[in-house]
């Protein structure tokens, strides 16, 4: 159990922390972003953080906390005010967020690491400890069967939430680092997949790390996405599947893929319509209702360029029928 874990049960037996506060703001939607994260709850869809513009484009580092739920709309939560980092990931089994902060207000830089627990909307400071050098691009993702972060910033570390304790793993190979690249768990093959990501070949290069015997395994569909970065990634827990959106590259896309890890293959998805192109936007299984839901991003190739502004769209996508459909505000 962690800190915050105890807290939580702590709270629901003296029924007294008053966890869930009214929403911060009267928005009927989160404010457009990018670099932001989604994540599948136990309940509904979580979002957190992401930047509002570039430093150089005035923009400011985000810490706010929403859930959406598909027929519902989005709730805001409890925020840790203008804080974010570049690692954030969800615990499916502790149904707690991680967030490594980096920096607070307009990209001042800070290091500090903090849980959220969405049942009691409750955040919780853990002590800092030395970790490993995070570049710019790096990706995590949480690996439920071995109950760890798997980290890749180049190298490949581990983080243990109970513990608050990190492990430099030391594969015999791995993939090229390629920046903001997509980093997934698939939890049907237990591992956690790598796909794109700056200067990296097109995707039909995938690679898969095995937690339990520190490998990195690299595995080559015959077709597959052109290379890209920035691409949102989503694990469909009901057909094993990880489907893709967009992704800068040669161009801004707009397309939908499904990769299966067991045969290896991906497979380019044509629906009747589709989200505008876009990257640096981000997605998430709802288990629910066996829908993906994506939100924001933006179309701009270069943010500082006339029109590089981020969204606040809302778009659903039904793997079962292949549709995509955007959000009514609620």
């Amino acid at each position: 159990m962690t800190k915050l874990a105890a807290v939580v049960t702590a709270c629901v037996i003296a029924s007294a922390c008053g966890g869930s506060t009214p929403p911060t703001t009267k928005a009927a939607v989160p404010p457009a972003r990018g670099y932001h994260h989604l994540f599948s709850s136990g309940d509904g869809v979580l979002l957190f953080g992401g930047e509002t513009a570039p430093p150089r484009g005035g923009g400011y580092v985000l810490g706010d906390v929403w859930v959406y739920r598909v027929g519902h709309g989005w709730a805001e939560r409890k925020g840790i005010g203008h804080k974010d980092g570049r690692l954030d990931g969800y615990s499916t089994k502790d149904g707690e967020l991680l967030s490594f902060v980096d920096w607070k207000e307009k990209f001042e830089p800070i290091e500090e690491t903090w849980l959220y627990g969405p049942q009691l909307d409750i955040w919780q400071q853990q002590p800092s400890k030395e970790r490993p050098n995070i570049a710019n691009g790096s990706v995590m993702a949480y690996d439920a069967e071995s109950d760890r972060m798997i980290v890749f910033t180049g190298e490949t570390w581990s983080y243990n939430i109970h513990t608050n304790t990190w492990q430099h793993m030391k594969p015999a190979k791995s993939p090229i680092f390629g920046a903001f690249g997509g980093f997934v768990y698939d939890e049907r093959s237990d591992r956690v997949f790598y796909m794109g990501g700056d200067g990296r070949g097109n995707l039909t290069d995938v690679w898969n790390y095995d937690f339990n015997q520190d490998t990195w395994t690299q595995s080559t569909a015959a077709q597959g996405p052109g290379a890209r970065d920035y691409p949102a990634l989503a694990y469909d827990r009901r057909s094993g599947r990880i489907f893709l959106f967009g992704g800068l590259g040669a161009e801004m896309y707009g397309d939908t893929w499904a990769y299966d890890a067991t045969a290896s293959t991906w497979t380019e998805l044509h629906p009747s319509a589709s989200p505008s192109p876009r990257a640096r936007h981000a997605m998430a299984f709802d288990l629910a209702t066996g829908t993906i839901v994506m939100f924001g991003g933006s179309g701009a190739a270069k943010l500082l360029a006339p029109g590089g502004k981020f969204n606040n769209d809302t778009w659903i996508y039904d793997p079962a029928q292949n549709r995509w459909s955007r959000a009514a505000v609620q």
